[in-house]
């Protein structure tokens, strides 16, 4: 349905795309938000790798257990990522990491990664 729509674009915290919108370098016809579906929060171990869902919060990424055991570089850098105001409302976007390495893959892995987890 998306993929045909070039004026829609998918926000889950808008961390990025707001201030986009606000420099007018973005200009989305339609927004849709899914901050609110929660079935889209969550961190969990799926095989070999950790899931965790696109409407995550960053804050929770900092003392999940789940995390702290398989990935505990993210769980350390996490705190310096913005402010803690910041992290509340951030979302982490879908990403998935091996338990021995920090690798990622799924949808977040090879966009602006400044920006996107």
């Amino acid at each position: 349905m998306l993929a045909a729509d070039d004026g829609a674009r998918v926000i889950a915290g808008g961390q990025t795309l707001v201030p986009l919108m606000a420099m007018r370098l973005a200009r989305p016809k339609r927004l849709i938000d899914i901050a609110r579906i929660p079935e889209l929060a969550f961190i969990r171990r799926e095989g070999d790798c950790v899931a965790i869902g696109a409407t995550t919060r960053q804050c929770l990424l900092e003392h999940d257990p789940v995390v702290a055991a398989d990935i505990p570089l993210l769980a350390k850098v996490v705190p310096f990522v913005g402010h803690a105001a910041t992290r509340a409302r951030a979302r982490s976007r879908e990403a998935r990491s091996g338990r021995s390495s920090t690798r990622r893959c799924g949808r977040g892995a090879g966009q602006r990664p400044r920006s996107v987890w």
